[in-house]
């Protein structure tokens, strides 16, 4: 049997990895890039 439980615990985790690893990317592609 599948715990419900656990999946729910680790969906919002992986949502929250993926968006921290988006802004740490944004931020270096920033540092990176020349503004305008």
């Amino acid at each position: 049997m599948s715990q419900p439980k656990a999946d729910s615990r680790t969906k919002p985790i992986r949502g929250l990895v993926v968006d921290h690893i988006t802004y740490r990317l944004s931020t270096h592609l920033q540092l990176f890039r020349p503004k305008n």
